[in-house]
């Protein structure tokens, strides 16, 4: 899908459920609706949860695993996968020492 396309009128994401507030970031694949890339990767690997661990970090809001923390967003002691999360933040927790 590229990024001129429309996405479905869908409120949520299919893995984690952040509303869609920012839809730029948000991918359709097999016919579900991700916030963003990194909740459709975590979703295609059965990936529930994942916490943080050197040299890896994951959402703050849903686990969603960030291979690269410059791909997240910084807020704080919070890392997260998309603006979706972000903007949704209630399950946030802070990100482990490293």
């Amino acid at each position: 899908m590229t990024r001129d396309e429309e996405l479905r009128a869908d409120p949520e994401c299919a893995r984690c459920a952040a509303p869609l507030v920012e839809t730029r970031s948000a991918v359709v694949r097999d016919g579900q609706t991700y916030c963003c890339v990194h909740c459709a990767r975590a979703d295609a690997a059965d990936v529930a949860v994942r916490t943080g661990s050197a040299g890896r970090r994951a959402c703050s809001r849903c686990g969603a695993p960030i291979p690269d923390p410059r791909q997240g967003i910084q807020e704080g002691t919070y890392l997260f996968c998309c603006p979706n999360c972000s903007a949704a933040g209630v399950r946030a927790e802070p990100l482990p020492e490293a």
